[in-house]
């Protein structure tokens, strides 16, 4: 197992060099990402054991508030062939971290 913390600032400064960064410990090893956990300034992301079949991982804000337009958008990103892996919060905006299917 391993543990890599991603700092909201990363994230909100450049959230597509932030989810790089998530690929590169999955090329680099033979881990796959099994979760996340919100932490006070950071997400840590949990890598566990088997190799990871996608390398393309996005961090997204989610544009709706309420529950019913979240759970839309879960399945928005899920027919363009996205899978949801985890939420946070950054201040008081939900992000969600999703890989893409393979």
């Amino acid at each position: 197992m391993k543990i890599t913390k991603i700092p909201f600032d990363d994230i909100l400064f450049d959230s597509k060099t932030a989810a790089d960064i998530i690929a590169n410990v999955c090329k680099r090893s033979k881990l796959h990402v099994s979760g996340l956990c919100e932490l006070s300034e950071s997400v840590a992301i949990i890598f566990s054991d088997g190799m990871e079949k996608t390398k393309n991982f996005t961090f997204a804000k989610f544009a709706e508030e309420n529950d019913e337009g979240k759970i839309a958008e879960i399945h928005d990103r899920y027919r363009g062939g996205f899978d949801l892996i985890g939420t946070f919060f950054i201040d008081d905006q939900l992000w969600g971290l999703f890989k893409k299917k393979e």
